[in-house]
């Protein structure tokens, strides 16, 4: 006699969010103590991953597809220009650490990361929103939730993975 499993109970969207923030805070807890260096190595290869040649054409196309806004050659630039630009603005930026001395006032600014961020991606913007939205997350060491439109969540979850599989080659958690 072969022992039978009930099938779970669908999660509620209370259990779903509870277990991805969950999942978003044990990675983050992985990230918290990385260095400047590794942060904004994990930052190029998140915008690289989608950017790429060939990716970036691809994804395009997915999300004049799937949303049916918008058009291709728009869509491919705000891939091409939005998370370069994104990623060109922080790139620099001080996001570890001592990130600002003032010494005539006895003041020691130390970047700490918060925890998990949550945030929005509409379906007009699906191709470079999580994009620039996670990289800014990771930048500070913390770590991001995406609530896709439903218009626009393939989209979303093909940038997503596409974030996820560079993170994971360069030894950081993929939530």
């Amino acid at each position: 006699m072969s022992a039978q499993i009930a099938p779970s109970a669908p999660l509620s969207a209370a259990e779903e969010v509870a277990k991805l923030i969950a999942r978003s805070r044990a990675a983050q807890a992985q990230i918290e103590n990385y260095t400047q260096e590794q942060v904004d190595l994990l930052i190029r290869a998140m915008v690289w991953a989608v950017a790429r040649p060939g990716v970036a054409e691809e994804i395009a196309q997915f999300t004049v597809d799937e949303t049916q806004l918008g058009n291709y050659d728009g869509k491919f630039l705000k891939i091409q220009r939005k998370t370069r630009a994104t990623l060109m603005d922080i790139i620099d930026d001080k996001s570890v650490g001592i990130i600002e001395e003032l010494p005539e006032r006895n003041i020691v600014k130390i970047a700490k990361p918060m925890g998990v961020i949550g945030a929005l991606c509409p379906s007009t913007n699906p191709e470079a929103t999580p994009v620039i939205k996670a990289i800014s997350a990771v930048k500070g060491r913390n770590s991001i939730v995406l609530a896709p439109h439903p218009r626009a969540k393939r989209t979303n979850k093909m940038i997503c993975d596409l974030m996820r599989d560079a993170l994971v080659k360069f030894g950081a958690p993929a939530d």
